[in-house]
């Protein structure tokens, strides 16, 4: 039996993290297993509830990778450089799903801290514009759509919608995952349990701002009409991972993880590209300042 039972999917970029990451949850009573997907491979040794799980594919399709690797029914995905403030927080979360699941159509939200900064509830609401005021996404009844921030549901979701679409290159692909049980009507409610992001102790760069506009472009496309508005259905069906190299070549939508050998993986997720790219969009930012002028 699976049953109260957490599968928790994290990246793996940040390994210095990891014994933090892994000891945060010891005090939890729950059966539990971790589950890293991603290019780093850990030079110590993981105990016997953790996996890692080495691939050089794009972030989506590691998460793809582990939601079919779990072992458990709940799963909780999770950044790995991101921490439970309380000791116990597994089994609150398992406590409050007891008390509020209705046919695995569920979804417990956390609240999100930076620092120990916690964030209000604005900042989960899907932005559609960058008007002033914002304009926010909103369900057909004019609420706002709110995302919930690193989850506990059922893998039932995941099966129910058949996967993560293969479009997404970095971002997104959770909130499309999220509008699916909206539209399917899952209940979706926030607990008190806090996850914080640490900014320290790791040198690994982010990826985020790399293709964000394209996988935003993408989703709005997907589910909402010209005003913001969510659509009763999903304009195109989702385009799944193939099970064939799944762990060894990105599909979809590649962005800069075309290739996946080792000694490229490991350069598009140094420091160095990342400072080289800087000067790059520094460098065409001037060229079209200097065009402008010109013109």
């Amino acid at each position: 039996m699976n049953k109260g039972k957490i599968s928790i999917i994290s990246s793996a970029l940040r390994i210095e993290l990891w014994p933090k990451f892994i000891e945060s949850f010891k005090l939890n009573n729950c059966i539990y297993e971790i589950i890293f997907v991603g290019p780093k491979k850990p030079n110590f040794h993981l105990p016997n509830f953790c996996r890692h799980i080495k691939s050089n594919v794009k972030p989506p399709q590691c998460w793809e990778i582990g939601f079919r690797s779990a072992n458990y029914d709940l799963i909780l995905i999770m950044a790995d450089d991101t921490f439970f403030i309380n000791d116990n927080a597994l089994d609150n979360l398992l406590s409050l799903w007891e008390k509020n699941n209705i046919d695995n159509k569920l979804i417990i939200s956390n609240k999100y801290s930076i620092e120990n900064n916690l964030f209000d509830e604005n900042a989960f609401k899907l932005k559609y514009k960058n008007t002033n005021p914002v304009t926010y996404a909103k369900l057909e009844n004019g609420s706002d759509i709110k995302i919930p921030f690193q989850p506990l549901f059922h893998k039932d979701l995941i099966d129910q919608v058949g996967g993560i679409d293969n479009r997404f290159v970095i971002t997104c692909w959770e909130i499309d995952i999220f509008l699916n049980a909206i539209s399917r009507n899952y209940k979706i409610i926030e607990s008190n349990e806090i996850i914080d992001e640490k900014r320290y102790g790791t040198n690994t760069s982010t990826n985020l701002g790399d293709y964000s506009s394209k996988d935003f472009s993408l989703l709005f496309y997907l589910w909402f009409n010209k005003k913001g508005i969510l659509l009763k259905k999903r304009r195109e069906k989702v385009k799944f991972y193939n099970k064939d190299q799944l762990h060894s070549k990105t599909q979809g939508n590649k962005g800069k993880w075309i290739f996946t050998n080792e000694f490229y993986s490991r350069f598009i997720i140094s420091n160095a590209y990342s400072s080289l790219k800087k000067i790059y969009n520094n460098i065409k930012t001037l060229i079209k300042i200097y065009l402008l002028r010109k013109s």
